[in-house]
């Protein structure tokens, strides 16, 4: 959400609890609705009084400031700390803001069997139970957006939200203690409390002068803006970093559709910078990988994307604050990169390329699926591709003779995991200086059970030395390693580099780069 959405929202929360609290005190009819839709008179001792006596005891202010206590505190840990301070501020503004309109409203509630449950006093105008209800919802999803998680996620908890807020009022319809303007007065400075902490939470912080002396080191912060819900916290966390260790502010640059990051990341080699921070997936940390390959100019990986499959890897987790940490204490270790040329290109990967199935699956996989259902996204592309014939490979590893099979992907690997729980390549580590290599090339429908059971077996036995190709033509799934593997296909098929599809293609050769990239990882 955009700084200019925030002050909107802001400003419509306040003008309409305004408006409404207008109608309440001056407009005629308001009254004789709340009367036609005040709540059943139900007795507080039947199993459902007593039932919303217990919702009305949980969701009450205290409970829900102690609930606020809790993930401030949480927020704190994570070195959110001026959304912590925002958190607290509204434990005490919240209730002091329904409490004061109240006084100055001083409308009674409607009769009410449950007179005299513990949280039925006072006046009636706003409802405090919805007020707090509806900061908690606020905060909970201000907090969800700070986490790595699909926009499903997201969507999930503002829907939790909602419905916690309405079963609050609801709550308190049923047992009589409001009437229904006052439930949505309640809503309304719910939501106005917490906005406004959270907009000056978002205050930007004073940047420093980069006076840190001419020893000082300094970083370049690569991110892909499409990967971040807030780029503004983003900012503030890793400024904060930077201050705390003596660092110099660092150079930000935003990744765009045409350039996933290869520019920025050799404007950071050109400016001399000691460290580069790439913030997003695995695109944008496969095209800055590339440009620092043989450069000795560490690199630090933040994971903000679906896959993350670098990160994976190397023991790099998923939680930023672990990342960020990792990026200043870790140890800059030297893994492998591959060389990948093909007809009219050549380029770096670190990860995993090849062709057939699984570049035709990521040429398929749409980024509007893989944001909503995260790694379930190229799961379904694959199962579109799974239908095709495959095409006529002829590989070479390394001097060995060539093989030709009839085969559904040939996959070249300079790391064992990949998007989905699974050891593809068993055998592969990041900086032994070898390529591994996977033909899938099933005959018929039998084999895909040899297949599957293949890759179990291969992701939870002790990994051994691969057999390498035969002669043999009844194996749909082999393995080899190598220095250089040559990838002959007819008729050509599309092929990827680290995800990026190219294509295409009637032939790929790859060849190794031993720890040719130095990437902070954790300490052994």
């Amino acid at each position: 959400m955009s700084q200019a959405a925030r002050v909107r929202l802001l400003i419509g929360c306040l003008v309409g609890f305004g408006l409404w609290t207008w109608a309440v005190l001056a407009w005629p009819a308001l009254p004789a609705w709340d009367r036609a839709w005040s709540g059943p008179v139900l007795d507080p001792d039947s199993p459902v009084g007593q039932v919303l006596s217990a919702l009305a005891l949980i969701s009450s202010p205290p409970v829900v400031c102690l609930a606020l206590i809790v993930m401030a505190a949480w927020a704190w840990n994570r070195r959110l700390r001026r959304l912590a301070w925002a958190m607290l501020a509204t434990v005490v503004v919240g209730p002091v803001s329904y409490l004061l309109i109240k006084g100055l409203v001083q409308r009674s509630r409607p009769g009410s069997p449950f007179a005299d449950n513990i949280v039925q006093g006072g006046w009636a105008y706003p409802s405090g139970h919805v007020a707090m209800a509806t900061v908690l919802a606020v905060w909970a999803v201000v907090l969800r957006r700070h986490q790595r998680g699909s926009g499903a996620a997201l969507w999930l908890t503002r829907l939790n939200g909602l419905v916690g807020v309405a079963l609050v009022a609801l709550d308190r319809w049923a047992m009589r203690a409001h009437w229904p303007s006052d439930l949505v007065g309640g809503a309304l400075i719910g939501a106005s409390v917490a906005m406004a902490a959270w907009f000056v939470s978002l205050r930007p912080d004073p940047r420093p002068d980069g006076g840190a002396g001419p020893k000082a080191r300094q970083a370049a912060v690569v991110y892909n803006p499409a990967k971040l819900t807030d780029l503004g916290l983003l900012q503030r966390r890793l400024d904060y970093e930077f201050r705390q260790r003596g660092w110099k502010p660092a150079f930000w640059w935003a990744t765009t559709p045409d350039d996933p990051g290869g520019s920025m990341a050799a404007e950071a080699r050109r400016r001399g910078v000691d460290l580069v921070l790439a913030v997003g997936g695995d695109g944008t940390v496969g095209a800055v990988c590339a440009e620092l390959v043989g450069s000795g100019l560490p690199l630090a990986v933040i994971p903000s994307g679906t896959g993350n499959i670098l990160a994976h890897n190397l023991s790099i987790p998923l939680d930023q604050d672990a990342a960020f940490r990792i990026a200043f204490e870790g140890v800059a270790r030297p893994i492998d990169a591959m060389r990948v040329t093909g007809p009219g290109f050549r380029a770096h990967s670190i990860v995993m390329s090849g062709l057939g199935a699984d570049a035709a699956a990521m040429e398929a996989t749409r980024a509007e699926l893989k944001q909503a259902v995260g790694n379930v996204a190229y799961g379904l592309s694959i199962l579109q591709s799974l239908g095709g014939d495959g095409v006529e490979v002829t590989i070479q590893v390394d001097d060995r003779p060539p093989v030709t099979r009839r085969a559904l992907s040939v996959l070249v690997s300079n790391v064992g995991g990949v998007q989905i729980p699974i050891q593809l390549f068993p055998a592969a580590l990041p900086d032994d200086g070898l390529l591994d290599v996977l033909v899938v090339a099933p005959a018929k429908a039998a084999d895909w059970t040899k297949i599957v059971s293949g890759l179990i077996a291969g992701s939870i036995a002790k990994p051994e030395p691969p057999e390498g190709l035969s002669d043999r033509l009844d194996q749909p799934l082999e393995y080899d390693q190598g220095r250089r593997v040559r990838i002959e296909a007819v008729p050509e098929t599309v092929c990827q580099v680290d995800g990026d599809v190219v294509g295409p293609t009637a032939w790929l050769e790859v060849e190794i780069e031993p720890q040719a990239l130095l990437v902070m990882a954790p300490p052994d």
